[in-house]
Formats: C-alpha cells, structure tokens, sequence
C-alpha cells in the first residue's frame, strides 16, 4: 500500500511567484509606453535616428522621422535616380556662356510696374468692331480725360470670346481690331498722343465668363480695356517727342 507525501508546510504556491513576474514585466511595459510616447529631447533623439540611418542606409517611411537629404545608399534615394528621365540624368552639367556686352543694354527695364484700368469696360456687339454711342462716351467723357497730356503708356486691350463672336474674323483677328477701333477713336476724336498708346489683341484668352455660362453672361467678354501701366515713354523710345536729339534711357 502506497504512503502519502507528507504535505508540505504553509510556504508560497508556486503560481505566485509566476504571477508576480508576469505583473512585474507588464508594469515595466507600460512604464515604457508612457516613456516613449513623448520625445523629451527631440535634437538628441534627431542624432540618434540620423546615426541608425547612416548605418543601416535606409530613411524608412510611414511612421518615422523624416530627414531633411535621404542618405547615399538608400533605397529611396536609388529608386528616385532609377525613376528620373534618362535625358536629365545624361545632361552634361552646362558652363553658362558669357555673351559680349555692348555700349547699351537691351532691356532697360525688366519690371513693368502697376496696371490700373481706367473707366469702364467698352463693349461690343457680337462679331462687331465698330464703336457704339455708349463706348464713345466713356473714351470721350471719361478715359480720354485722364490720359491726355500724361506721358504714360496706354495699352488697350481686346478681347473677343463665344459662338456669337464667329465671323469671318477668328477672334484674335476680331479682338485687335476692337482694341484698334478704340485706340483710333482716342487719337482722331479726343486728341491722345499716338505714341504712348498700345494695342493688344488678346483673343478669347481671358474671358469674365467661362463657357458654363448663359448667352447674355458672355457678352461681357466682347470688350476692350483700356490700362495705364507705370512705363514711360522715354524708357522705351530713344526720341519721343521726334527731336532728333535721343534722350537717355532710364536705367541706362
């Protein structure tokens, strides 16, 4: 017949003790988490991803610090090279030319300065450029007087847009002679200087309203603006006012 193991005194069950370690790592875990969670020195803390990355050569991605230049032998930085156009990568590197420069330079001034539209919009029948009533009583009454005698250059700009302007003109044609219209008017009824107007033919380029809107909204795209710009005409022409004696361009 068997004996019985003699029971052991009152001591600890072994569980406990596992159970005590089990609770000691998790308690050290979070203390962890909440150690890492916030960077407390965020420049130390840089020095040390820049030394991982310069070993292992590798920025990482989603997730990770990110780095103002991908190291050389990176994987990221390979695949940029690999998707560049062979035509850049094969450029050789250009030695800018020195050209010669001559008693006078070319362009006198590079900045055109300010434009401000004068009066109103000047507008015009579908597929017409002859003036009506309305526009020769605003380059007359309000635009000419602002202009006359100033030695400012004017640049007068048409425009033409929509199915209603289509004529036997395409619209840069049709948007120049609008401007032209304009630009004759100033000079033979309200006594404007010739040379300091410009006329520019801007087409359907910029249209106040796009081809979403309603037929009558388009109409405001048949116009032509009048612009004072902040440019001289002594800038531009060596003798404006026909002296035979050329005048010193500015910025020369």
């Amino acid at each position: 017949m068997a004996k019985r193991k003699p029971q052991s005194g009152g001591g600890i069950p072994e569980w406990v003790l596992t159970y005590g370690d089990l609770m000691s790592l998790l308690l050290c875990f979070f203390i962890l988490i909440a150690a890492f969670s916030e960077i407390k020195h965020p420049k130390e803390y840089r020095k040390v991803i820049d030394v991982f990355q310069d070993v292992i050569g590798s920025q990482g991605d989603v997730g990770t610090t990110p780095a103002e230049d991908p190291t050389a032998n990176s994987v990221r930085q390979d695949k940029v090279e690999l998707a560049a156009p062979r035509t850049a990568q094969a450029k050789p590197q250009q030695v800018p030319t020195e050209y010669p420069v001559g008693p006078e330079p070319k362009a006198s001034k590079v900045q055109p300065g300010k434009r401000f539209a004068l009066g109103g919009s000047i507008m015009f029948d579908p597929g017409s450029h002859a003036l009506r009533e309305d526009g020769q009583k605003m380059l007359r009454d309000e635009i000419a007087p602002r202009i006359k005698g100033l030695n400012y250059i004017i640049e007068i700009c048409g425009h033409a847009f929509g199915v209603q302007d289509r004529s036997e003109l395409d619209l840069q044609e049709l948007s120049y002679r609008r401007a032209r219209a304009v630009r004759d008017y100033l000079v033979s009824e309200c006594g404007i200087r010739p040379l300091t107007l410009r006329v520019v033919a801007v087409g359907d380029t910029e249209p106040n309203v796009g081809r979403d809107g309603g037929i009558e909204e388009q109409g405001q795209n048949r116009r032509v603006v009048v612009i004072q710009t902040e440019r001289l005409t002594d800038e531009l022409n060596p003798d404006p006012y026909l002296t035979g004696r050329p005048t010193t361009r500015a910025g020369n």
